[in-house]
């Protein structure tokens, strides 16, 4: 007989704005898996109930609001098996104190959506950063872009994706990410923090609300300067140094895919205490 063939999961997406109608676009075009979009609203309010074939060997993604977030998982914790909750996962320290509240309750696998680190792009960064980590004294970044949502404050919009991957990039190098000092600019539209990994460089990012279009890049210098500089809209690395040589790869599996992937076959919930207290480090003075 043959190798037993495990189901692909389900999908549940709850959430129908922007990112929640990409991510169905995405699965439809290139996932036979079965997709069920849910209006994160109707499934507070008690309007709409999960069908039972959605419940059963199914990943929950919720994307939307955070104050709808931390609801919508009240109401699905019970019976979800995994669930990815979106970034922001809090908008200010009240919201992060009724999440933790909430996550004590749930018996399901949690994860924190991290798409980016499944791209081709962020794998090829790490590499090089890795066999470069003694030459790299700083890393720069910068994440702008318009303010999409009037209900999330747009630097957490932007920078929590930087923060899951500095977090990743630690964990790879055996150190731990700090957060030494968060700057919010007036009326919460930008962000500044120092920050660091411990034996290795400092960290410098800066986020949020531009009205010069969107911006997403890592410049990471050394002591003569400017090293390589990833530009994530671009999907391209640039250096001038004969002894990095990046290549990147278009023809792969889409990166929402990868991280499905991922998540269908982890057997533990990967919601570490320490990435939770990051995004909570980020609003705790809001």
């Amino acid at each position: 007989m043959g190798d037993k063939i495990t189901p692909t999961s389900n999908i549940v997406l709850i959430g129908e704005g922007v990112w929640g109608k990409k991510v169905q676009r995405v699965l439809s075009d290139n996932s036979d898996r079965v997709v069920g979009q849910f209006s994160a609203r109707s499934i507070v309010s008690g309007n709409v109930s999960i069908p039972k074939h959605f419940q059963d060997n199914c990943i929950f993604w919720i994307a939307t609001s955070p104050e709808l977030q931390i609801k919508t998982l009240s109401e699905i914790g019970n019976f979800a098996q995994k669930i990815i909750l979106e970034k922001p996962i809090a908008n200010n320290a009240k919201q992060f104190i009724d999440l933790e509240n909430e996550l004590d309750k749930v018996q399901c696998k949690l994860f924190i959506s991290e798409v980016w680190s499944h791209s081709v792009l962020w794998e090829t960064l790490l590499i090089i950063i890795k066999k470069e980590s003694h030459n790299i004294k700083k890393i720069v970044i910068k994440r702008f872009g318009e303010a999409p949502h009037s209900h999330i404050h747009p630097p957490l919009d932007w920078i929590t994706h930087d923060i899951n991957l500095l977090y990743r990039l630690g964990k790879s190098l055996g150190s731990r990410l700090e957060l030494k000092k968060v700057d919010w600019g007036q009326e919460l539209q930008q962000i500044s923090i120092e920050a660091g990994l411990p034996s290795y460089f400092s960290v410098d990012l800066k986020g949020g609300k531009s009205e010069n279009g969107r911006e997403a890049i890592w410049n990471l210098y050394g002591e003569k300067g400017l090293i390589l500089s990833a530009n994530f809209l671009k999907n391209s690395i640039s250096t001038e140094l004969e002894s990095i040589c990046p290549v990147i790869h278009t023809s792969v599996e889409h990166p929402i895919i990868s991280y499905l992937d991922c998540v269908e076959a982890s057997d533990h919930c990967q919601v570490e205490e320490e990435q939770l207290n990051l995004h909570g480090y980020l609003v705790k003075e809001v």
